[in-house]
């Protein structure tokens, strides 16, 4: 599911995934260029996370910031906030 909300003096968006929670350990580090997360198992995925890395270089480059949020039974929340440039529709 995607959300989006104006909370001055910026916009903020979510994704939330109901899927498999992130562990606490590695939530600070999913940002990270070529960070490896745990898949099943202990096994290595084949994805070094370079998309959650851009993002969060894009997003800073315009003055937002970038978070992800995890609970066990609620799965993940990530999120990145964008300034509120005033444009109107």
């Amino acid at each position: 599911m995607v959300e989006a909300e104006e909370r001055m003096p910026e916009v903020i968006v979510s994704v939330v995934d109901d899927g498999q929670p992130i562990s606490i350990h590695q939530l600070d580090k999913v940002f990270w260029q070529f960070y490896p997360v745990d898949g099943d198992g202990g096994k290595m995925p084949s994805t070094y996370q370079l998309g959650l890395y851009t993002t969060k270089r894009l997003v800073e480059l315009q003055g937002g910031r970038v978070w992800a949020q995890s609970q066990p039974g609620r799965g993940s929340r990530f999120s990145f906030s964008l300034p509120d440039w005033g444009v109107s529709q």
